[in-house]
């Protein structure tokens, strides 16, 4: 089959050089899109031309991020948010790109059916992407959900674009990106650059080196190249406002990752950007450039656009993700919820039966440990906000378990499990806040623990292992199964780590995606999720 690199030539030269102005490249017409052509650096090419003289016509750029899933209603194919975007692009004359700053997956939506195939075959949502003329995507974490060889599987094989400036010459994905991406209008030339996120990536060393050094490596030689330089930036905000430091006057930055709605925010002297529009597509960005280098920025929303045809892209996604819920079957979940739980809005502060249905069938479907313990720990942004019962097809189920996260093992000592338990414990007192500290860690049924609560320091009073009490030479070591999210060390779980006085452990893939577990074991076996029958955690309050 056909890869990215064999369609278009494209060879990654990797973030460890800067890009040598006299490399080669290919070039490509692209007689149907807005542009006239795009130029990819190749081990095999011809020498790039220089950039054209700007002249006083304008380039728009309209960009959105974190749709997950959100693109398009599987029961309203025809109350399409994207047909809204593109129609609003064509009716304003001139240059322009649309970008996607990432996490198309996650979040519970059917088109993550299509991660979950196997074998190399492109996700069709990225051909309904195409079809409303997006030109090119910075991968988010969330598109790594299910692992980086199966985004290479699933990977468009023409428009969009994949763009990641900040890969490892040793990584797969350079099979399906492109360092730097060059797009030549009439009057001008646009660079962009990709700045994917390492989140979900417990080893992220060995596909990505750091956001900002990959930048100061590309920037200036970007810059050279082309009279406009946009950077994709699927990293945050706070990350982001660090980077515009050292951004060059003129350069369009936006970003993704904190879900929030940016106009603009722009360094001084007023010269450099930074948008952001992740609101699941109910709103864009469109930033238009003029010759003296400047950026005018704004928000747009995107109204539920209804098609007066459906397309065929639609048509084919819908009809295929479809055809894999009709051919999952049902399965019947019952959950008997304690009257406090409510996961969501708490962020996993107190007792979940659901987590703990959770924890302890990951613990049955592995092998019994042998010399050593073994627990399982289910963390925040595992669950989603849909509390279902009866009968769910899969794609309900989705929303029940809205990410893909891949089961994870690391080996630490015992002896500091009370440690990581009062630090577990102090992060109930923590106010809910985004991606810091929002939320426990849930354990499987072999451990209870007490803590005692204060603002000072929360203490272990009690801790048992399989009705044990807790004894620091009670086995040498722990095998902790988690999943991705805390893998990462996002949420703050990586402090937690450390605060207990351990590097943060080096977690490896033990497992498939943990969602599709739990769906095999609840078609054969039902789901029945009872309160819990006791606390596995108390916290005792001093105040």
């Amino acid at each position: 089959m056909a890869t990215h690199q064999q369609d278009f030539g494209q060879q990654n030269y990797g973030t460890h050089f800067a890009l040598p102005l006299e490399m080669p490249w290919i070039c490509r017409e692209t007689p149907h899109r807005n542009y006239l052509r795009i130029w990819l650096p190749s081990s095999d090419g011809v020498t790039l031309p220089p950039k054209p003289e700007a002249s006083q016509t304008t380039l728009s750029v309209f960009y959105f991020s974190d749709a997950h899933g959100k693109h398009l209603s599987l029961s309203d194919p025809e109350a399409c948010r994207l047909a809204s975007l593109a129609k609003f692009r064509e009716s304003e004359a001139g240059d322009s790109l649309l970008l996607n700053g990432g996490d198309d997956f996650g979040g519970g939506e059917p088109w993550d059916l299509f991660m979950e195939k196997e074998g190399p075959v492109p996700n069709p949502l990225y051909e309904y992407l195409n079809a409303y003329g997006v030109d090119a995507i910075c991968p988010g974490n969330h598109d790594l959900d299910w692992g980086i060889e199966s985004l290479v599987e699933k990977a468009p094989r023409d428009f969009p674009l994949f763009i990641a400036s900040n890969l490892t010459t040793s990584s797969p994905l350079n099979r399906v990106t492109h360092d730097i991406v060059l797009f030549d209008f009439l009057d001008k030339r646009v660079a962009v650059l990709g700045l994917a996120n390492t989140n979900h990536i417990p080893d992220p060393y060995s596909d990505f080196v750091d956001p900002a050094k990959a930048l100061g490596n590309r920037i200036a030689d970007a810059q050279s190249l082309a009279n406009i330089v946009v950077v994709l930036s699927h990293n945050g905000t706070t990350y982001d406002k660090a980077l515009l430091d050292q951004l060059p006057p003129g350069v369009l930055l936006c970003g993704a990752h904190t879900h929030q709605l940016i106009p603009s925010i722009e360094k001084s002297p007023q010269t450099t950007n930074y948008i952001q529009a992740g609101l699941g597509l109910s709103v864009y960005n469109k930033a238009v450039w003029s010759v003296s280098n400047r950026w005018t920025c704004s928000t747009i929303p995107i109204s539920k656009f209804q098609t007066s045809t459906i397309s065929q892209a639609e048509t084919n996604m819908v009809a295929a993700a479809n055809q894999l819920i009709l051919a999952a079957g049902e399965i019947d979940v019952q959950v008997e919820k304690l009257q406090e739980e409510d996961p969501w809005t708490d962020r996993y502060r107190g007792q979940s039966s659901t987590l703990n249905w959770v924890c302890d069938q990951i613990s049955a479907s592995l092998p019994p440990a042998r010399d050593n313990a073994r627990l399982i720990a289910i963390g925040c942004a595992f669950m989603g906000n849909r509390r279902l019962n009866g009968s769910l097809s899969k794609a309900e189920w989705y929303q029940l378990f809205p990410y893909g996260d891949q089961l994870y093992k690391a080996t630490i000592p015992w002896c500091l499990l009370p440690r990581i338990l009062e630090l577990n414990t102090r992060r109930v007192l923590e106010p809910p806040g985004y991606r810091d500290d929002i939320g426990i860690l849930h354990f499987d049924g072999k451990l209870s623990y007490e803590v005692e609560l204060s603002q000072d320091s929360p203490k272990l009073m009690r801790a048992a292992y399989k009705d044990m009490d807790f004894h620091p030479n009670q086995f040498d070591t722990l095998e902790l199964y988690t999943h991705s999210y805390v893998a990462s060390g996002a949420g703050g779980y990586s402090n937690l780590f450390q605060s207990a006085g351990l590097d943060f452990p080096s977690f490896k893939v033990a497992g498939p995606s943990i969602r599709e577990t739990l769906w095999k074991q609840a078609k054969e076996h039902g789901v029945q999720i009872p309160p819990s029958s006791q606390k596995r955690f108390t916290f005792l309050s001093t105040d």
